[in-house]
């Protein structure tokens, strides 16, 4: 994306898009498998638990990975969101309309963080390994917005 006003893009990292991409792929295929070595004598309903299984949890990463699929570009006027799937469509939200946000850290030293941005009825959520700069955003938010930020809660 080519907009000169822009201070900070947020793109989906390659690798999370990858990761669900094979682990869906690998879903399919063992739904496939277990549709074409269906065996009505042995097992019937723990193959068929299997199928279907296999087909929900292939699908519910596929919408994962469609869902996170978003590139946040974020100016002095507020932050320009642009979907890739189903359509190419674009959102602009503006900096006064922010409510709050937060970042939540979770795991061994806190390796995973996300950032929840509220803007009434619109939820964003980014996070520091599915997202590149990720760092440049909050640290925009931490001097810009400073008293938005609202305690993470467990």
């Amino acid at each position: 994306m080519k907009n000169k006003s822009a201070i900070i893009i947020c793109k989906p990292k390659p690798a999370l898009i990858n990761a669900l991409v094979v682990l869906a792929v690998g879903g399919l295929g063992t739904w496939l498998y277990l549709i074409f070595h269906f065996n009505t004598r042995a097992n019937f309903w723990l193959q068929l638990i299997g199928i279907w299984l296999a087909l929900f949890i292939s699908v519910l990463l596929i919408v994962i990975a469609l869902k996170k699929n978003f590139i946040l570009s974020a100016d002095r006027s507020g932050i320009e969101l642009q979907y890739r799937f189903p359509k190419h469509r674009k959102q602009k939200l503006l900096w006064h309309a922010l409510q709050s946000w937060q970042e939540i850290r979770a795991g061994r030293g806190g390796a995973y963080r996300q950032l929840r941005l509220h803007f009434g009825e619109q939820k964003i959520s980014l996070a520091n390994l599915e997202h590149s700069h990720y760092n440049d955003l909050l640290t925009w938010l931490q001097k810009n917005a400073a008293n938005k930020r609202k305690a993470a809660t467990f």
